[in-house]
């Protein structure tokens, strides 16, 4: 579905997270996106005569030909912060690497909520275009994800490797403080 604004998890959807992973008996693990913005690319739909940016002197690297210009400015190709766009950036980036490592949102409940699946599970219940799945038909996830912008829970069935697929899709820092 074609979205133009940000979903992230709210204290009610994380608490609720937070409460099925504990009825489930699932560890939950935290992570943060290191430089989230940075890792998206600019939309350049939304931004079609680019973004330059002025460098200091001393970042031209010696011998390039920018240090003869007068004012040198070089196209910005990663989504910064203070950009307007850049959250709408980072969190289709986000959601497109979390979806290509096998976690499905939850379009009636919390677009900042992700299911994710055991290989071969038969997914066809699962419609982006809503509608309620019936209970009993709802396939049984091997783990579940929370975002908030760019912080990260995880619960996971033991062996799953369901943490593994989420740091394999973004880039995280090493750990938290």
């Amino acid at each position: 579905p074609k979205r133009d604004a940000i979903e992230s998890a709210t204290l009610e959807t994380t608490r609720l997270f937070i409460h099925c992973q504990k009825v489930r008996r699932r560890d939950v693990k935290k992570r943060d996106a290191d430089g989230a913005y940075l890792q998206s690319k600019l939309d350049k739909v939304r931004r079609p005569n680019q973004l330059y940016a002025e460098i200091p002197w001393e970042m031209i690297p010696e011998g390039s030909p920018a240090l003869s210009m007068k004012r040198p400015c070089f196209p910005v190709e990663a989504s910064v912060y203070g950009v307007d766009d850049a959250g709408y950036s980072w969190d289709s980036h986000s959601r497109t690497n979390l979806e290509s490592e096998g976690f499905h949102p939850y379009y009636d409940l919390s677009q900042s909520w992700y299911d994710h699946f055991p290989d071969g599970t038969d997914l066809s219940v699962l419609k982006p275009s809503g509608g309620e799945v019936s209970p009993e038909l709802y396939p049984v996830d091997d783990g579940q994800l929370s975002q908030y912008v760019d912080d990260f829970l995880v619960g996971e069935d033991e062996g799953s490797g369901v943490f593994q697929k989420m740091l394999g899709a973004l880039l995280f820092k090493s750990r938290d403080d």
